[in-house]
């Protein structure tokens, strides 16, 4: 193994939010850590990963011709196929490699760009690149995105299973058409629920961050996660689904809230984290 000549930490990320649903997304304090090394092994393989493949496809948007074999060490903490956004983590992860290695000046909107060529859905990726509360939005046929100003010091739960959720599979169970009462219902949600982050002040955010347009459709992929979610809003904890599932995703300004409730809920991993408003970046 060569020199190391790039280190990249990758965040995870909870799409939706509740009412936000395929426009907002939120960055955590949890990371995945790429480390890059030069690859002096003539011949040898390299590995096959969705990081290597956004790599490759960002030095294809760029016309890089000339290619340097290279060696990408991970340390892993973000959970794959959970709803916490592993996917953005990994092609974020390849398109800042390449940016470093190859000094290509990318901006923030080539970077997202080029991640949703890989990936179409915006949320995850833009709360990865900018850390803190990210609203993307369509402007003709592209996808844009800007950040909110929210309160620090929120704290997070996330509660995850052992199972895995296919994204695809997911999406499948979403209607095509909804009432329009229930997408009404959705954006007044959305605005008050953005506002209490905002505020900082929970009181009745239980109330705002329901949904109307997916969670319930998708309530038999994972039913154990819908019943710690229905449970959290009983105690007027805020809580949702994280992106496709089956994590859960809560907010607190106190962990005492969770007290004897968590005690209810088996086989899920309880990680406490917070807002992380760094967004993925290079370790220098």
């Amino acid at each position: 193994m060569g020199k190391k000549i790039a280190c990249v930490k990758s965040c995870a990320t909870s799409a939706n939010l509740g009412p936000g649903f395929d426009r907002v997304g939120l960055a955590l304090d949890v990371f995945n850590c790429y480390v890059v090394f030069e690859n002096d092994k003539k011949g040898a393989p390299e590995e096959r990963s969705l990081v290597r493949a956004a790599l490759e496809s960002t030095l294809d948007h760029c016309k890089v011709r000339k290619r340097q074999p290279l060696i990408i060490e991970s340390d892993r903490n973000i959970p794959r196929g959970r709803g916490l956004g592993s996917s953005a983590a990994d092609i974020l992860a390849g398109i800042l490699i390449g940016n470093r290695v190859y000094g290509l000046g990318l901006s923030g909107k080539e970077i997202f760009d080029i991640a949703l060529s890989i990936e179409k859905h915006p949320d995850n990726i833009a709360a990865a690149i900018s850390g803190g509360l990210a609203v993307c939005y369509r402007r003709g046929s592209g996808f844009f995105y800007d950040n909110i100003d929210i309160y620090p010091h929120i704290k997070v739960l996330l509660f995850i299973p052992g199972q895995t959720v296919n994204t695809i599979e997911a999406r499948k169970a979403i209607p095509t058409r909804v009432p329009v009462e229930d997408a009404i219902e959705n954006s007044a949600h959305l605005c008050l629920f953005v506002d209490r982050l905002k505020k900082g002040d929970l009181t009745d955010a239980s109330l705002f961050i329901k949904d109307n347009l997916y969670q319930e459709y998708r309530r038999k992929i994972y039913p154990a996660s819908m019943e710690i979610v229905d449970r959290l809003l009983e105690h007027g904890i805020p809580a949702a689904i994280s992106g496709s599932g089956p994590s859960v995703i809560a907010f607190l300004k106190e962990e005492s809230q969770i007290g004897h409730i968590w005690k209810n809920f088996t086989g899920f991993e309880l990680l406490r984290t917070k807002i992380n408003f760094k967004g993925t970046f290079y370790v220098e």
